[in-house]
């Protein structure tokens, strides 16, 4: 009984420190998305994938719901690009990729882990997740916002051609944040995992 309530303590810690860190990077200029003309680099992602590497899928979702929702409500208060009060309003954007990214990339881990060496396992779990959350964004705002007001707001023109907004949108933030997630997060994960093994509910 002693040993649950202990590690019911232990993983709330866990929530309100990846939750603490979230808000740091949404609201202090930066630390989280550095501004790029119109455009928003995220390095959040890095926050996620760690807490989801550290604490398996469900916590990897419940702290990717977390940032969804900063993400949500942030379109309607304080938006963090020109595109967010367009797009982010929709928790199908917003939010469900975001649920989908941590409790995808642990699950991948898991998996790939059987086959490859551990660290190569989380590079690939991460660029796979990273394609799927981007695809399914993107897929979306493509589908369902392919309108001149949107286009407008990513500040090119390219002949009404949407699909070309799109991709403009994977090279200057997909890709690099991709690169960056994969390069980052498993130095991370590897430290923290040696000197913290006993908190990594992934093991």
């Amino acid at each position: 009984m002693k040993i649950l309530q202990h590690t019911k303590i232990k993983r709330l810690v866990l929530y309100s420190l990846f939750f603490a860190i979230l808000l740091i990077q949404e609201f202090v200029p930066f630390l989280g998305n550095i501004p790029i003309g119109p455009f928003s680099l995220t390095i959040i992602g890095i926050t996620v994938y760690t807490a989801s590497l550290m604490m398996g899928s469900l916590g990897g979702a419940i702290v990717g719901g977390f940032w969804g929702l900063i993400t949500f409500i942030r379109a309607f208060t304080f938006p963090s690009s020109p595109i967010a009060p367009l797009v982010f309003t929709n928790p199908l954007i917003s939010i469900l990729p975001k649920i989908i990214m941590g409790w995808l990339c642990p699950w991948l881990f898991l998996k790939l882990r059987v086959h490859f060496k551990t660290y190569a396992s989380m590079v690939v779990s991460i660029i796979l997740t990273e394609i799927i959350a981007d695809a399914l964004t993107l897929g979306q705002i493509y589908f369902f916002y392919a309108t001149p007001k949107v286009e407008a707001a990513f500040g090119v023109n390219f002949n009404n051609s949407f699909a070309k907004v799109i991709g403009t949108v994977v090279v200057t933030n997909a890709i690099p944040e991709t690169i960056l997630a994969a390069v980052i997060v498993p130095m991370i994960v590897t430290q923290l995992f040696r000197k913290f093994k006993n908190q990594f509910y992934v093991k």
